[in-house]
């Protein structure tokens, strides 16, 4: 197991722990990943609860010079590292912006990320990362427990997925090599290699009441959305639900 990485067998919120060690001044990469959590949360005040040996949650410490480029532009950054993580182990996943890990083909939820910045003293001393994934939850449980349609990556992949701590333990170097590239690629090779993913671009969506076409997300990560009315908006914060499938005529935005 990676030495920045601990696993616990029972937390109340990882991301709770994650940003008391940057508080204290913790190792940028540093992260918790508990077997079990019972006070876990998701955007929204929404609650996310994990049980031991069904579902990953993790958080990262993102501290230093990479939690000060585009604070706004890390979750997207997370996205792109979980996405690309999950790929390589055969996992079909989709974005949904901002911050929602789908299996593209069935509209189902698979997981989600949570970026809370950490403030000590009225100054912001980094980000904690917080990620939960659906591994081997049954069907069952999950259509009792979440109200969006969701699966799990052992119903998406034909063969066994991995361990859920060597899985933290990739999800972890994938997120933090993404972060990096925030500074060593720039801004818009992450937003390039977050575009591949994205499910939202081209699907009629409603954002804080009102409706119209994603067109994908612009420079500086927000996503823009062609209004019913002829207008154009940028989202930059909220959800987005989709009203519809995709329409392959509407392209997202270059």
């Amino acid at each position: 197991m990676h030495p920045l990485l601990e696993v616990v067998d029972e937390v109340e919120s990882t991301n709770d722990v994650v940003a008391a060690w940057i508080r204290a001044g913790c190792h940028d990469g540093r992260a918790l990943m508990a077997r079990r959590q019972t006070s876990g949360r998701g955007r929204h005040g929404r609650s996310w609860t994990t049980h031991p040996g069904t579902s990953l949650a993790l958080s990262i410490a993102i501290v230093g010079p990479r939690a000060s480029p585009a604070t706004s532009l890390i979750p997207l950054s997370v996205g792109v590292g979980v996405a690309e993580t999950l790929e390589r182990l055969g996992v079909p996943v989709g974005l949904k912006w901002p911050n929602d890990i789908w299996a593209p083909n069935t509209d189902e939820k698979v997981g989600g990320i949570l970026c809370e910045a950490v403030v000590d003293r009225d100054r912001i001393v980094g980000v904690v990362a917080g990620i939960g994934v659906n591994v081997l939850t049954e069907r069952t449980v999950l259509t009792q427990t979440v109200a969006t349609p969701a699966a799990s990556i052992a119903q998406l992949v034909d063969s066994p997925p991995p361990p859920i701590e060597t899985l933290a333990a990739q999800l972890r170097a994938g997120v933090v090599a993404a972060v990096d590239a925030l500074t060593t690629a720039g801004v818009a090779a992450v937003l390039d290699r977050w575009r591949r993913f994205d499910i939202t671009a081209g699907r009629r969506v409603t954002h804080e009441g009102r409706s119209g076409v994603a067109r994908g997300v612009g420079g500086d990560g927000g996503l823009i959305i062609a209004l019913d009315d002829g207008t154009s908006v940028v989202a930059r914060a909220g959800e987005v639900t989709f009203a519809g499938t995709r329409n392959p005529k509407s392209p997202p935005c270059p």
